[in-house]
């Protein structure tokens, strides 16, 4: 079948401004504009991304018009149905794109995944992703998965002087030159790490390395009277980085020496680097460390500082998970490349609903 001429279209993502991190890279793949609804967002993009293309716009209703006039594929970061999308156009024959937001073990006792059938098109990162669907009972429901791999990481690469230049100016001038650098990433929700931490376990830390503290911005929009007193005791700490509203993730993990975490999908990410991981417990939460990314490195109590930094220190100097962390790297990352990936979406962006699924390699 010959392949139409796609016309794709980025939607931002409203106020998750952390979600850019994940569309950005999409929007310039497939030299795709991006419709901002919120200023914040274009601030965003100006300063953290290559040159986009970005179309202010009051509300996607009163864009409808423009949108069908000139494109044919929507690529968006929340879930939206294809009936109520194709109902919202009016029926005019316009594809959509759903992009996920990271490989992650969370949200399996949820109804979350089970949304992924509803899509129109639907982007995967690798075989992590499939068997959670399939645990779900969706995989088989889901009729246009595309394999994107590690779409973030190419990008990252795509523009690394970009984001030299970028950490330079924003990140480099409070860090110790001298010292190896750990970054915190913690989840947002009820099993986020955070609200175990201790400003001392920061302090700590901070004796011995950089640590930057990647906080996930629903964190503070969710509870800002955990995160601002947080926030105000490191203020005059030596080689601490709190970041908030920094939403590219990669050029911050190729800095770090080491990655501190819970149940963030920023775990994941750091696998691409196969340096050493380390999780803060969570007594309340039981962890099936054979399964999923707490396999790949040590268990951290914050409760026990000195004995979390003697084992941090430990295994910069012997790290006994390189194995383990590269083969769950290649378990939740497909290895393609964005000659294909673009090709995969050209080609889905062609076909009717009952085309065959892309093949995933097991």
């Amino acid at each position: 079948m010959e392949a139409k001429n796609i016309k794709p279209i980025c939607l931002d993502p409203l106020n998750s401004y952390h979600l850019l991190d994940h569309i950005a890279p999409l929007s310039l793949l497939l030299n795709a504009p991006m419709l901002s609804r919120d200023p914040e967002n274009e601030k965003l993009l100006r300063k953290f991304y290559p040159p986009i293309e970005v179309i202010p716009i009051i509300s996607l209703e009163n864009s409808k018009e423009m949108i069908l006039k000139n494109y044919n594929l929507l690529i968006h970061t929340n879930f939206w149905p294809k009936p109520l999308m194709q109902a919202f156009f009016n029926g005019c024959n316009m594809r959509s794109i759903y992009t996920p937001h990271g490989v992650s073990d969370k949200h399996s006792d949820v109804y979350w995944l089970e949304q992924f059938k509803e899509q129109d098109l639907t982007l995967l990162y690798g075989e992590h992703m499939v068997d959670f669907l399939k645990e779900k009972k969706v995989y088989d429901e889901i009729t246009n998965p595309i394999f994107m791999g590690n779409l973030r990481y190419r990008f990252y690469l795509n523009h690394i002087d970009f984001y030299k230049d970028l950490l330079q100016k924003e990140i480099f001038p409070f860090l110790n030159n001298d010292k190896k650098t750990l970054i915190y990433a913690p989840t947002f929700q009820e099993i986020s790490s955070f609200y175990q931490l201790e400003t001392s376990f920061i302090r700590a830390l901070s004796d011995e390395f950089n640590v930057i503290l990647k906080l996930h911005p629903n964190l503070e929009s969710n509870h800002p009277e955990v995160v601002y007193p947080f926030l105000g005791k490191l203020e005059h700490m030596q080689n601490v980085v709190p970041l908030i509203d920094f939403p590219p993730v990669y050029p911050l993990l190729d800095i770090a020496d080491a990655y501190i975490g819970d149940f963030s999908s920023v775990g994941y990410d750091f696998l691409t680097f196969n340096r050493p991981m380390f999780f803060i417990s969570n007594s309340t939460i039981s962890i099936n460390r054979l399964r999923n990314l707490h396999s790949c490195g040590e268990i951290l109590d914050v409760k026990k500082p000195d004995t979390s930094l003697m084992q941090i220190k430990k295994s910069l100097e012997k790290d006994l998970y390189k194995e383990r962390r590269k083969a769950m790297y290649e378990y939740a990352f497909l290895s393609i490349s964005d000659k294909e990936l673009k090709n995969a979406i050209i080609q889905a962006h062609s076909k009717e609903e009952e085309e065959q699924k892309l093949p995933i390699d097991r």
